[in-house]
């Protein structure tokens, strides 16, 4: 695979083994776990890159199978539906993706510290909102002012 990116006609020629040391790497950790919903389920510890460019490009999809299958890239496929029939809300489901992500990047959290996180981009998000809602609400009340006055 990698020859036609670095070709090499001498066979003295050293080559660094990238999945020599990778598997090198890998051997002996342990897998973390954490209890959700009553069950013990692995944490992640790294994901492939295809995964966070499903979550770039999924961002602001509102369709369940896209949900679906970022939950189950990070989580695995019973995921979601296992914590919908546990009665996840959209705050717990918000913290697990967003611990899911920050674990298999290799952030060392606690759902503490993620729970923190997510209120904060929560709390940034609704502030943001807000400072756009006065413009919105003048021309709304500017619109209703004209409709009033033209019935009087």
């Amino acid at each position: 695979m990698t020859e036609h990116l670095h070709p090499s006609t001498d066979p003295a020629t050293e080559v660094e083994d990238f999945d020599a040391f990778w598997q090198r790497h890998t051997t002996g950790r342990t897998q973390p776990r954490a209890r959700i919903f009553g069950a013990l389920v692995p944490v992640p510890m790294s994901l492939p890159l295809q995964v966070l460019y499903e979550r770039d490009r999924l961002a602001d999809s509102e369709d369940l199978g896209d949900t679906r299958r970022l939950v189950a890239m990070v989580w695995g496929e019973d995921a979601l539906d296992e914590w919908s029939r546990a009665g996840c809300d959209m705050a717990q489901f918000q913290i697990l993706l967003a611990y899911g992500f920050a674990r298999a990047s290799g952030q060392v959290v606690t759902f503490d510290e993620i729970a923190a996180r997510v209120a904060e981009a929560t709390a940034a998000k609704a502030a943001a909102g807000k400072a756009q809602a006065p413009g919105n609400r003048a021309a709304r009340r500017a619109g209703g002012r004209s409709r009033g006055r033209t019935g009087r």
